[in-house]
């Protein structure tokens, strides 16, 4: 399994508390029909150790998101801005550079999006409880999706 898109910023099944899942079958000592959160089955099973950690790496995935983010603005800012304004000719030549730099293959809305992809590879937690809208608890490795963007722009 993955944790991609909107479960990746944040993950509530991180850290203490909601939501809970209900157990079908007795895990580590707790009863089926219990309902626990992934941190709490991962603490009363011994793998808290190993979910925090990737907790860590979460964390650390998306700061480097952020900082790619803030590079490809800094770029934006100390030069490619500055080329834009120095464009010069008639209407349609002004209105084709502009494009060229902003929506072109190598513009700023394009490095942006590289930038906030930033790659990132096979960040993956050790065995964990988890549970991903299956109908059972697994133990198993979880990752954090990989991306094929650039730092900067």
């Amino acid at each position: 399994p993955w944790i991609g898109l909107s479960e990746t910023y944040a993950h509530s099944d991180l850290v203490l508390g909601p939501p809970y899942y209900m157990l079908t079958a007795t895990i580590c000592g707790v009863l089926p029909g219990f309902r626990a959160s992934v941190y709490a089955l991962n603490y009363t099973c011994g793998d808290s150790a190993t979910l925090a950690a990737f907790n860590d790496t979460i964390i650390k995935h998306e700061n480097n998101h952020q900082e790619s983010l803030n590079e490809c603005v800094r770029s934006a800012n100390s030069g490619r801005l500055a080329e834009i304004e120095e464009l010069t000719g008639d209407y349609g030549e002004v209105q084709a550079g502009l494009e060229a730099d902003w929506t072109g293959p190598n513009g700023l809305a394009t490095g942006l999006v590289r930038a906030g992809e930033t790659a990132q590879r096979n960040q993956r937690s050790g065995h964990i409880w988890e549970w991903r809208g299956q109908s059972a608890w697994k133990y198993r490795t979880v990752g954090a999706k990989d991306h094929n963007g650039q730092r900067g722009c």
